[in-house]
């Protein structure tokens, strides 16, 4: 026992040796408070990698994060708003911002963040208070982005708010726009893709009287909330073409119009797919010329829509529809979809079908099992068999009600005379088997005794 302890004390005291004579490479991060602008460009100036900031009061100040820098700034419930002129925060490095607090800007031509690093918003409301345009055309004097990104700027959480009539709320403008979460509020565009940019969104909620996304660039819209329109643009910068693409697809909702649209006679053609996701406003393409917004032919060559999935309020043109897509007008009552899809998702939604249910194949061909009752399909245009029976154009097909199952009729044996010689097994004889199970147990009881006493002998 006494050579076991010692073996284990001395294992113990290796570890120790070891553990310590290993170098601490790894650092906890600080956390700098700052109270007022001096104490913030300080603080700026001193933290390490991955150190903290932490806002004590509110301050009026304008901050620059320097390149290589990586830093959290902890709003804490305050105000961080701009001062001489300013951006209220430029960053150059690695930023993330968290926690309440609001971060303003109240000059002409100046925003809440410029990003030109690497920077994630985690919480925080940016705004710039002092708003003054009123209209599209008059800036009022005060008037820009709340946020302009020129890096890669990623938002999980927090609220960018503006009034502005005459900027947009964001700008990406050859950067990266990662949108996670968060609210976006403008009552013009709220979020502007501009020139060489990717705009990804697969949450939060975008609202804007006007455009929700303005796309000139890569828009890839997976989910979301978009409560506006969603615009993409081609357009000529002396002579050089741009063109937008947008791709919607996933759980990505748009209460708003979804538009291709090109600008001033350009050559390039703007691009719109929709894969997935909801538009309960209008598809359609559109030029935007002296004569402003007017829509086109869907045909016209100008723009291109393709629609390959999505559920619809308003029937998409037929030209926009992929070739090897089935469409569908789902009807239950006073309420009617449009549904694209492939052959088994437009199945899965025959699926959910009740009786009363109306659904009408306007376009593709599709083979389709109906089980419930009373499922009115039709015919208007496409190829469509139910059930195995093939549905003729302009024809429609009410599933079967159920038939009422009837009385089933008296057992025969109810009805036969009874057979008094038929053994049913009721004439058992319990007293017969018993005797016979005694007598075998007596029998056995004796065999035992008697051998019992021949051993004994």
């Amino acid at each position: 026992m006494k050579k076991r302890r010692l073996m284990l004390c001395s294992l113990v005291s290796l570890i120790m040796v070891f553990v310590m004579a290993v170098p601490m490479t790894v650092s906890a991060a600080t956390v700098r408070e700052a109270g007022d602008a001096a104490a913030l460009t300080k603080a700026i100036t001193d933290a390490q990698d991955g150190d903290t900031i932490k806002l004590t009061a509110s301050i009026t100040a304008s901050i620059t994060i320097p390149a290589g820098k990586n830093i959290t700034l902890d709003l804490n419930g305050m105000t961080l708003t701009n001062a001489d002129g300013s951006h209220t925060i430029t960053n150059n490095g690695i930023l993330t911002i968290k926690g309440e607090g609001t971060v303003d800007n109240v000059t002409h031509a100046r925003g809440a963040l410029v990003n030109h690093g690497n920077a994630t918003i985690n919480g925080g409301t940016f705004t710039r208070s002092a708003e003054k345009s009123t209209s599209a055309t008059n800036s009022g004097g005060n008037s820009w982005y709340v946020i302009d990104n020129q890096g890669t700027l990623t938002v999980n959480s927090g609220t960018v708010k503006n009034t502005s009539k005459f900027s947009s709320l964001l700008r990406n403008m050859n950067g990266t726009l990662n949108v996670n979460g968060g609210t976006f509020e403008n009552d013009f565009i709220a979020l502007k893709n501009d020139d060489n940019a990717i705009m990804n969104i697969t949450a939060g909620t975008i609202k804007s009287s006007e455009q929700a996304v303005q796309n000139w660039s890569t828009l890839n819209a997976k989910g979301g909330q978009f409560e506006g329109n969603v615009y993409t643009w081609s357009y000529d910068d002396n002579g050089k073409q741009f063109s937008g693409n947008t791709t919607i697809s996933g759980s990505a909702v748009i209460n708003g119009d979804v538009a291709a649209i090109q600008y001033g006679g350009a050559t390039a053609v703007s691009k719109v797919e929709i894969k997935g996701g909801t538009v309960n406003g209008t598809i359609e393409k559109a030029e935007y010329a002296s004569n402003g917004y007017q829509v086109v032919k869907p045909d016209a060559t100008t723009t291109s829509i393709s629609v390959s999935g999505g559920t619809f309020a308003k029937e998409p043109a037929d030209e926009f529809i992929a070739q090897d897509k089935v469409a569908i007008k789902f009807k239950r009552g006073e309420n009617e979809k449009y549904y694209i899809g492939t052959e088994q998702e437009i199945q899965e939604i025959a699926n959910s079908a009740e009786s009363g249910d109306l659904i009408d194949v306007i376009k593709g061909s599709v083979n389709l099992t109906i089980k419930t009752p009373g499922v009115t399909v039709g015919n208007n245009g496409a190829t469509v068999t139910v059930n195995n029976q093939e549905l003729k154009d302009g024809t429609t097909l009410t599933t079967p009600e159920k038939a009422e199952p009837t009385n089933p009729s008296q057992k025969p044996a109810d009805n036969a005379k009874t057979d008094n010689n038929v053994k049913t097994g009721d004439d058992f004889n319990l007293f017969a088997v018993g005797g016979v199970a005694l007598a075998a147990i007596i029998a056995m009881a004796a065999v035992a005794i008697t051998g019992r006493r021949h051993r004994q002998r």
